[in-house]
């Protein structure tokens, strides 16, 4: 799924059903087994909630992708994701704040700020522009959407 935000309002809400990789065991039968069958598979049902129901201050997310083998169908995966810069939880509404991004064994970073009157999205890449943050969109919601080597994500609230 590549819409985060469809995913945990699900997760908040009726939950995500799958199953586990733990398996059964059927009897105390000595025989080797080729592996679980199916039936033998345990069934799970999660649901996200706020210890006592208070909402936290802020949102972290880490964008990681063990399951997919494939490194080019993982960079695919990564640039879909489409975080939204406005996300409701739990009745709470949260700003992305901040974006980070990994590729080729490097690091980079968006944040929202105010600078100086400026409400914007800044960039720092220490491999650009001599390494300073510089404005790269007026636009604070232009911080959400897919873009391509996202790692991690805060929203506040």
């Amino acid at each position: 799924m590549t819409d985060p935000a469809r995913l945990i309002t699900q997760w908040f809400g009726s939950g995500l059903a799958g199953t586990s990789s733990l398996a059964c065991k059927s009897g105390n039968s000595k025989k080797a087994q080729a592996g679980p069958t199916q039936s033998h598979m345990l069934d799970q049902h999660s649901v996200l909630t706020f210890e006592g129901d208070q909402a936290p201050p802020h949102l972290y997310f880490v964008v990681d992708t063990p399951s997919i083998d494939d490194h080019n169908a993982q960079v695919e995966f990564m640039a879909q994701m489409d975080w939204p810069f406005k996300l409701s939880v739990a009745r709470v509404e949260y700003t992305l704040i901040s974006r980070g991004f990994w590729g080729r064994k490097h690091y980079w970073g968006k944040v929202l700020r105010h600078v100086n009157g400026v409400t914007g999205v800044w960039l720092h890449d220490d491999r650009e522009n001599k390494g300073y943050a510089r404005l790269v969109n007026r636009v604070p919601g232009s911080i959400g959407g897919p873009q391509p080597d996202t790692s991690w994500l805060i929203y506040s609230r």
